[in-house]
């Protein structure tokens, strides 16, 4: 299974072409990272969730003030919380170091989306068996989105 298609990562293509038959993904990360970006990177794509009220909110993108306007102008509703307060758009991750005119910009953002999609669902589904986690990517005003709520059964 090959999530990312090799051609919309230029510099992995000009380094694989300058060293042929002898580049793979683990050569363009020792090259592109260190130990502690791959940590990051771990906790990355297997977050965390607290429990506010019976609503399941991403850790890392928990703010009590937001969650308090939140549960309020939605008068409580759980599923709409949630995937309101874990909504996050894709292209914020990494807005600071990303080429934008890069031609495969967008190809990018939707290979990122479908990575974060699968490894948030295989951690969230490992983590907590007993709840119906949907991770789910939509695009909205032109922009992909990404979100976490419980399901109903």
């Amino acid at each position: 299974m090959n999530l990312v298609d090799p051609n919309i990562v230029s510099n992995f293509v000009e380094w694989k072409d300058a060293n042929k038959d002898n580049f793979t993904w683990w050569s363009y990360v020792n090259i592109k990272s260190d130990i502690q970006g791959a940590l990051a990177f771990a906790n990355f794509f297997c977050p965390e969730i607290i429990t506010k009220d019976n609503c399941i909110l991403l850790k890392d993108h928990f703010d009590q003030k937001n969650y308090d306007d939140w549960k309020e102008r939605l008068n409580g509703d759980k599923t709409q919380i949630e995937k309101i307060m874990n909504l996050y758009e894709i292209q914020d991750f990494f807005h600071i170091n990303s080429d934008t005119n890069d031609p495969f910009y967008n190809e990018q953002i939707k290979a990122l989306a479908k990575s974060i999609q699968f490894y948030w669902s295989l951690t969230l589904q490992h983590n907590h068996p007993d709840k119906n986690i949907i991770v789910s990517v939509f695009e909205e005003y032109d922009t992909l989105c990404i979100t976490v709520y419980e399901g109903l059964e």
